[in-house]
């Protein structure tokens, strides 16, 4: 689990037949939990009645959630103030105008710039101290990739699937994709499995 620092935070569960433990990250366990991850965030009446169900296969699922009581996303400045205006659309803009953006996923951060702009990569190799090794390219779909790499059956098979891994491609002759993000080198290519991340609206 790797939400706040929750191992070692142990509960009796007493709701169930046998004796068992189970992690807790909703609150103080005996003074025990100090660094919860969903204390913030209150239940709403339905998830509520999911979490208190038995008969529910959200029975007492911790990180249990919607869009009214659970987490939300937002963009900050590096400073760590909320920009306003709409996230995504706003997001898409700064990619747009060369910016690097910090994109917080369920593993950690992505680094992410415009891969067809040669200052952008630049100076994101500049800052992540890497002078050579090759970045992956975040394409929205299947069709996308084709446009700037070959793709083989077992290629595509691969990036359609659940696992959603990063593949190594054959570029493009014609493509406008930065020579900075692959310095004489296949190009690294994934479609984000998550909805949310900037490529299923900004492309590459």
């Amino acid at each position: 689990m790797c939400m706040a620092e929750t191992a070692g935070i142990l509960q009796e569960d007493k709701c169930r037949p046998r004796r068992r433990f189970r992690v807790n990250i909703w609150g103080v366990v005996q003074g025990v939990g100090f660094r919860t991850a969903m204390a913030p965030f209150a239940l709403c009446p339905k998830c509520a009645t999911e979490y208190d169900d038995p008969t529910n296969r959200r029975f007492h699922a911790q990180p249990v959630a919607c869009p009214s009581c659970g987490p939300h996303v937002e963009l900050l400045d590096n400073k760590g103030q909320p920009v306003t205006g709409d996230w995504l659309e706003k997001s898409s803009q700064l990619l747009r105008e060369g910016y690097i953006l910090a994109i917080k996923d369920l593993s950690g951060f992505h680094l992410a710039c415009d891969a067809t702009n040669a200052h952008a990569v630049s100076l994101l190799r500049l800052r992540k101290r890497r002078s050579s090794k090759p970045f992956a390219v975040m394409a929205r779909d299947l069709d996308t990739v084709k446009q700037y790499c070959f793709v083989t059956e077992q290629e595509e098979a691969l990036l359609s699937s659940p696992a959603a891994p990063i593949v190594l491609l054959h570029q493009r002759p014609d493509t406008n994709l930065a020579p900075q993000v692959a310095p004489g080198l296949s190009t690294r290519t994934f479609i984000p499995h998550l909805r949310a991340y900037l490529g299923r609206r900004f492309g590459l």
